[in-house]
């Protein structure tokens, strides 16, 4: 499954890929596509930004908020090209990056993050940074949702795709990485 971002004009040159089976064999993927020229950065994701959305019950007034949240390291971080607005520590961007709608839908609702954390089965007490809203998927109204990113290690993403930063040239670089992945897997 190839696709490309279309959220950000910053991402207009980048792949998500999620490999449909041999998921232990990401890593090995990766790797190649490190070495070919048409592959520019390239990181592990859980999915694309906006592309997944959730409910959850906001506290004890029974309000719903519902929110957008992907899971993915530094390296995807840097190929979706976020827009920072703030950034708590220069040299890292692992943490929580909220975006203003978030922070303001966590300040109306204490305790909310804590949630989103615990439902997403992370253990992140930082805030790295805020970063520009982006629209998640929710037929375009963006102050539906609360964006959010949450930035760990590798191998704390459950669900490991690829966000790939490639040339311009996607025909070629779309097969390039399906021959890769076709090579690997056995396919």
């Amino acid at each position: 499954c190839t696709k490309f971002c279309t959220w950000s004009e910053h991402c207009e040159d980048v792949f998500w890929f999620q490999p449909e089976r041999d998921m232990f064999k990401t890593e090995e993927l990766m790797n190649r596509l490190k070495m070919m020229p048409e592959v520019l950065e390239i990181g592990f994701s859980n999915a694309i930004p906006g592309a997944a959305q959730f409910g959850m019950d906001a506290g004890s007034d029974g309000v719903q908020v519902m929110y957008g949240c992907i899971t993915c390291d530094e390296d995807a971080f840097d190929v979706f090209g976020f827009d920072i607005l703030s950034q708590a520590d220069p040299e890292s961007k692992s943490g929580i990056w909220l975006t203003p709608i978030a922070e303001q839908r966590i300040s109306e609702h204490p305790g909310l993050l804590d949630k989103i954390l615990y439902f997403n089965r992370m253990d992140i007490g930082n805030i790295a940074g805020t970063i520009q809203n982006f629209p998640v998927d929710s037929g375009g109204d963006i102050d539906k949702y609360m964006p959010l990113v949450l930035v760990v290690p590798a191998e704390q993403i459950g669900f490991k795709g690829l966000a790939i930063k490639t040339v311009s040239d996607h025909k070629t670089a779309r097969r390039l990485i399906a021959e890769a992945y076709e090579e690997i897997s056995g396919e």
